[in-house]
């Protein structure tokens, strides 16, 4: 095996195949409505990724969605002969197959809303596209993956946006029988797929790397993403944990419990002997608009400035979520730096997280704790939403006495 020279391939930062790639990808895309990835991506960052690949001549590629790819590939010296494409758009699958990369042995599969809206059911798309690989699974796999596909594309239905990005990790680990891969996929850290053994517990993970520094320009500023890189030739129990904007990294076992946060000191093995704030969490079931404004229930709504003590509530007639109960409250989604005290005369909703305890004295502990802590911006480094989830607060240890 053989790896490619970080040194003579400095060509990642060359300029003017950088801007011939853009231009170019801009002219296969006039529009991006069917595409189901539609973001663009640097060169400079697609050669950082690639750059840690091994490969031989024989070994063949699966290039996921984004032509950026396909382009460093083959400037890196991969024959065309040995690349398959999977084509998010009618567009860019035709460029593939009737223009010169076609001629010149590159093959293209189409995979776009239509094709997924056809095979959505019962996950068949995967099967399709595995067909369409000729059931193969000796590939590498390089590329982008998406995370969701939107609730409001005329290809699907209604309700809740479509979580597909945990399936391509599956159909990643299918494809890449030898272990190696590097893909782009949502930060989100907490998800089974994540921490179980598609991934974190992989052995041939070698490498999770964190964006700390965006590299698309116009994904929304609350998406966080990273990449991974796969390789079974020297499989252990441990990884690197790194990030795209320093050298910083760290050295993890992947069978311990692990908090992976955005810094180095927000990333740890957690104690699972010790008590956290997810032990004392709960969430209200009735949202602002499915209030009744009836009844006795004093349900708390939002919290307002963290620069007073005062909420807003609500009358309900069945909402009883921490009634009787002392608590410390704060909003369910980030939105400020508001922790609060309620008494047992108060319910929460949906929008308010309760952290419960056993009296006033014990709440105003908890609440002084957290504030000097600075557990709100502790939070903001381990969440991998906007959500004050449980899970989130799982990763944040009491001290012993407190509660």
């Amino acid at each position: 095996m053989s790896s490619w020279d970080t040194v003579e391939n400095r060509i990642k930062i060359d300029t003017r195949f950088r801007l011939n790639v853009t231009d170019y990808i801009s002219k296969i895309y006039s529009t991006r409505k069917k595409s189901i990835l539609p973001w663009d991506i640097n060169t400079e960052d697609v050669f950082e990724m690639l750059q840690e690949l091994k490969w031989d001549s024989e070994q063949k590629f699966v290039v996921l969605f984004n032509f950026e790819f396909v382009m460093c590939l083959l400037k890196l010296g991969v024959s065309p002969l040995r690349i398959t494409y999977i084509a998010p758009s009618q567009e860019s699958f035709i460029e593939v197959r009737d223009m010169g990369w076609g001629e010149n042995g590159m093959k293209s599969i189409l995979f776009d809303l239509a094709i997924y809206k056809r095979h959505k059911q019962y996950k068949k798309w995967k099967k399709y596209l595995m067909k369409k690989l000729e059931n193969k699974t000796d590939y590498i796999v390089v590329g982008n993956i998406p995370f969701t596909i939107n609730k409001s594309d005329k290809y699907t239905e209604g309700g809740s946006p479509i979580k597909i990005g945990n399936d391509f990790v599956t159909l990643i680990n299918q494809l890449s029988i030898d272990g190696s891969a590097v893909y782009i996929l949502q930060a989100k850290f907490d998800t089974k797929t994540f921490k179980g053994e598609e991934l974190i517990k992989n052995p041939n993970l070698q490498k999770i790397v964190y964006h700390r520094k965006p590299i698309f320009d116009n994904i929304a500023w609350s998406i966080h993403t990273c990449h991974v890189l796969l390789e079974s030739e020297t499989p252990t129990n441990k990884f690197i944990y790194s990030f795209n904007d320093t050298s910083d990294e760290i050295k993890l076992n992947r069978m311990k419990p692990i908090c992976l946060g955005r810094t180095l000191d927000d990333t740890y093995y957690l104690d699972t002997s010790k008590k956290t704030l997810g032990n004392l969490w709960i969430l209200g079931k009735k949202y602002l608009n499915q209030l009744d404004h009836k009844g006795d229930n004093k349900v708390i709504t939002t919290l307002g400035s963290y620069k007073n003590d005062d909420f807003e509530w609500e009358l309900d007639s069945s909402e009883i979520t921490t009634k009787g109960q002392w608590k410390v409250i704060l909003p369910k989604n980030q939105s400020g730096w508001a922790i609060k005290i309620a008494g047992p005369e108060y319910s929460i909703s949906a929008s308010i997280v309760g952290l419960v305890v056993k009296d006033k004295q014990t709440a105003l502990n908890l609440k002084d704790w957290m504030v000097s802590e600075n557990i709100i911006n502790r939070l903001s480094k381990i969440r991998s939403s906007f959500v004050n989830s449980k899970t989130a607060f799982s990763k944040i240890e009491l001290p012993d006495g407190l509660i």
